[in-house]
């Protein structure tokens, strides 16, 4: 047989009083639910393809056609019998492109599970001067974990008629090829695939792909005769998760502990009890989005062969941090206490807890950019909780600028 080959790479988100004397902040939480659970983070769509896909498609034999669940890309295949022992798949993979370097791969992998590691990758690469070259690659352990270049090479499936194109008016960037994969490694009723995008190249090595979900979740079991994803049930559950996950984060670290320091700052005029209502939003907060952050660990441990290393140590110091605000409560001194043990106390558990204010907002909107290109709604929803919450602590801050002038004043004239 003819010794070209395939496949691909894949690098593979208040306390009673308080709600009642200020309503309106639980508002953005119920329409946050709605809005995520309206609008999934990635879509699901799978119609039919682009007028340019069908376009770089023609003289090809294609009778399947699918958009893929991210990265807004296009696959169209055919299946044959090559012979008893071989299966023939012809591909065309294609997606808007508007870099002037760059490229685009997708690729098979024999192993049990759809992944980066293991895959057999055809990958064009798009040169500034417009050159286009497409070539097969190895996605191996050393790729990924020893980050070692990434170049050329042979593979165990056959590749023929290897081509790439690159539509102008439509700036679309697509490959195609013939791929003749052994009956004994590759079942076409469950093939695993996987695909990929990137704005970096250097010769003929792709460089790394974004950092992204999208570009992470770059994989499928497929069935070519069918056309319908084997592993669905699974992709929607971690989705799910991670759903969970970001909805419980925004309203436990990101809502209710807010609430709860706007409370302990402005409220002290208003209620002898204040502390219970600031205590109660702070354990609300912390259980909340202390079952987020579990949830995040989950979805960290099963992904194996990625890490968003930032966004997981931060969530972990948050974690530490409020942690030791909560037993702060346990150990906290009388304020009559002679040996200033009070005033020590407070100034800690006031530092921890700014610190702790611009840490989380600062881990949320980087856990949001994650979901690039698919978090404009998360954005947006959040900053409308912050900008709400905002415009209550200001109101709040020159509402008692006023009073304390209003008794200064009185005292004056007294």
């Amino acid at each position: 047989m003819n010794q070209s080959k395939v496949a691909t790479s894949s690098k593979k988100n208040m306390s009673a009083l308080a709600c009642q004397a200020s309503p309106t902040p639980v508002v953005p939480i119920f329409i946050l639910i709605l809005l995520f659970i309206t609008h999934p983070v990635r879509s699901q769509s799978c119609g039919l393809c682009s007028e340019a896909f069908v376009m770089t498609a023609k003289g090809r034999n294609i009778t399947h056609c699918k958009k893929l669940r991210t990265l807004d890309v296009e696959l169209g295949w055919s299946v044959s019998s090559f012979n008893s022992q071989w299966t023939q798949i012809d591909v065309v993979f294609g997606t808007s492109f508007r870099s002037d370097t760059g490229w685009l791969s997708w690729g098979v992998n024999p192993l049990p599970r759809p992944q980066m590691i293991g895959t057999r990758a055809i990958i064009s690469i798009r040169q500034p001067n417009g050159t286009l070259s497409t070539k097969l690659y190895n996605i191996t352990r050393e790729t990924k974990i020893k980050k070692c270049h990434l170049q050329p090479t042979t593979v165990d499936v056959e590749v023929r008629d290897m081509a790439s194109s690159y539509i102008e008016e439509k700036q679309y960037f697509a490959l195609s090829a013939v791929v003749i994969v052994p009956n004994s490694a590759y079942k076409v009723s469950k093939l695993n695939h996987v695909w990929q995008v990137g704005y970096e190249a250097d010769g003929l090595e792709p460089k790394m792909h974004p950092m992204t979900l999208q570009n992470f979740d770059s994989t499928e079991t497929l069935n070519l005769r069918s056309g319908e994803s084997k592993d669905r049930g699974l992709k929607n559950h971690k989705h799910t998760l991670r759903l969970v996950h970001g909805i419980l984060n925004i309203i436990g670290w990101g809502t209710f502990l807010p609430i709860g320091v706007i409370i302990a700052r402005y409220f002290r005029g208003f209620s002898k009890n204040w502390q219970y209502f600031h205590i109660t939003c702070q354990i609300i907060g912390y259980s909340v989005g202390t079952a987020g952050w579990a949830i995040g660990l989950i979805l960290g441990s099963s992904s194996p062969y990625y890490t968003f290393h930032v966004h997981r140590w931060l969530a972990i110091f948050i974690f530490t941090l409020a942690t030791l605000q909560m037993l702060a409560f346990l150990l906290k001194p009388e304020s009559t206490d002679k040996h200033n043990g009070y005033r020590i106390w407070k100034t800690h558990h006031h530092s921890i807890g700014y610190t702790l204010l611009i840490l989380i907002i600062g881990n949320i909107f980087r856990g949001i950019a994650i979901l690039k290109p698919d978090n404009a709604v998360w954005n947006w929803v959040y900053i409308g909780i912050l900008l709400l919450l905002f415009v209550v602590a200001l109101i709040l801050e020159i509402y008692s600028w006023y009073m304390y002038y209003e008794k200064k004043n009185k005292t004056n004239e007294t």
